[in-house]
C-alpha cells in the first residue's frame, strides 16, 4: 500500500484562494489514484472522467499552479501534480522499499527454517528417544522428569509443620521455633525470617515482571511472523486499511454470507 501525503497545511494554502470544493476533491481523489498506481502524478483526462472529475474543476487546479498540463499521453490528454517528486514517493522509491521488504521476509523465512532444522537437527529427545534415524540413539537422555520412587526434598522439608508455605517454596515469616505461632515474641529467627521473605517476595515480582515481558515479546514476535508469512496485509499487518487476520478465506466467506443473507431476504420479499 502506498499513501498519497497532504500536508497539513493544505487548507489554508495560498495557492487554494478561490479553488472550488469540488476541485480541491478532485486533486485529493487523483493523488491517491496516482499514488495506487505508481504515475509519478501524471493522470490523463480518461481516468479523470473515470473518477468523476470535470473539465471545470481539471482548469480549477491548473489556473491555481496545482497541476499543469503535459500534453497527450497514450492518447489522452493528460495533467501532471505539481512538484510531485519533492513531496511524493515515486514509483522507483517505491519498488525499491518492495525489494527490500520482499528480501527480508526471505530472510526471515530462511533463518527461520534453518532454525527449525538445527533445532530438530540436534535431536527432538523426548521420553529418552531421539529422532532421525539411528543418531543419537545410545545418547542418555537429557529430559527432566520427576521419579515416582524418590521424595520431593523441597515439600519433605516443611513435612509435620505447621507452616504450608514451604511446600509451595515461599519462605516461613517464622523461625522453626515459632513456625504456627500467631503472636510470637520477640525473637533474632523470627526478623532474619521476615527479611528472607521480603527478599523473597522482591525477587518473586522481579521474575513475574521479567516473565511478563518475555511474553510479550514472544507475542510481538509471533504477531510479526504472522504478517511475515501473510500474502494479504502489508508489513504492518493491515489489509485494506483494517487489521489483518491472516485468513485468506475470509474473503469468500464473506461473499458466500452475504449472497446467503441477500437469499433469504429475497425469499422473504424483503429485498
Amino acid at each position: 500500500m502506498t499513501w498519497f501525503k497532504v500536508d497539513d497545511g493544505f487548507y489554508d494554502h495560498p495557492k487554494l484562494v478561490g479553488v472550488s470544493m469540488a476541485s480541491r476533491g478532485l486533486w485529493v481523489t487523483a493523488g491517491s489514484y496516482c499514488s495506487r498506481h505508481l504515475t509519478d502524478g501524471v493522470i490523463s483526462w480518461r481516468q479523470i472522467r473515470a473518477l468523476g472529475g470535470t473539465k471545470a474543476q481539471v482548469r480549477g487546479l491548473l489556473d491555481a499552479g496545482l497541476w499543469r498540463a503535459i500534453g497527450e499521453r497514450s492518447g489522452s490528454e493528460s495533467f501532471a501534480f505539481h512538484d510531485w517528486i519533492e513531496s511524493q514517493p515515486t514509483k522507483s522509491s517505491v519498488l525499491d522499499a518492495r525489494e527490500r521488504e520482499r528480501n527480508k521476509k526471505a530472510k526471515w523465512r530462511e533463518a527461520k527454517s534453518k532454525k527449525a532444522a538445527d533445532q530438530q537437527e540436534e535431536g527432538n529427545v523426548h521420553g529418552g528417544q531421539v529422532g532421525h534415524g539411528d543418531r543419537g540413539q545410545n545418547r542418555p537422555s537429557t529430559v527432566s522428569r520427576p521419579d515416582p520412587t524418590r521424595p520431593d526434598l523441597s515439600i519433605e522439608v516443611g513435612k509435620g509443620s505447621a507452616d504450608p508455605a514451604r511446600a509451595t517454596g515461599r519462605p516461613s515469616d517464622r523461625c522453626t521455633a515459632h513456625v504456627g505461632v500467631e503472636n510470637p515474641p520477640a525473637c533474632g529467627g523470627c526478623a532474619q525470617a521476615r527479611r528472607d521473605l521480603e527478599a523473597w517476595q522482591a525477587e518473586k515480582r522481579r521474575a513475574d515482571i521479567e516473565a511478563e515481558r518475555e511474553h510479550r515479546a514472544t507475542q510481538a514476535d509471533a504477531e510479526r511472523a504472522a504478517i511475515n508469512d501473510c500474502d494479504l496485509c502489508d508489513t504492518r499487518g493491515y489489509r485494506n486499511r483494517r487489521v489483518c487476520n491472516h485468513d485468506p478465506t475470509e474473503d469468500d466467506r464473506r461473499r458466500r454470507g452475504l449472497a446467503e443473507a441477500r437469499s433469504i431476504l429475497a425469499e422473504k420479499g424483503i429485498a
